[in-house]
């Protein structure tokens, strides 16, 4: 698995070389999907996608910002980087859209994790 800390802010996914961890996760997983637990979201809180390890707050507030992140958007401090790297994400089947949709769906996913969680809590406790 690749794991990525996030803060609420998802800064991470600003940076361009995040954005080649991805499209590398994105690869890795679509060869082994089998054997590779695909992007893992770390919070200071826990790992989102693992039932019972973060909160709720954490989770929507990382969820919101990524709801509209665009990786194409992502920066580098050097431009020959975010270059390279966009040039990598471009050659990939549906490129940029292809790796908005891979995060969208990691934080789907990882939502869907913590709610099952959490009515599993609510029904025990009912």
């Amino acid at each position: 698995a690749t794991v990525m800390v996030l803060d609420e802010a998802a800064l991470p996914l600003t940076r361009v070389w995040c954005l080649f961890e991805v499209l590398q996760t994105f690869i890795k997983l679509d060869k082994c999907r089998s054997t590779f637990s695909g992007l893992l979201l770390a919070t200071s809180t826990g790992v989102l996608n693992y039932p019972g390890s973060a909160s709720v707050d954490a989770a929507m507030a990382v969820a919101e910002r990524l709801a509209g992140i665009r990786m194409q958007d992502a920066e580098a401090s050097d431009q020959r980087d975010k270059e390279m790297i966009t040039d990598l994400v471009l050659k990939y089947e549906g490129g940029f859209e292809t790796m908005n949709r891979f995060i969208r769906e990691s934080i789907g996913d990882a939502l869907l994790v913590i709610r099952s969680h959490h009515d599993q809590q609510f029904q025990r406790l009912a």
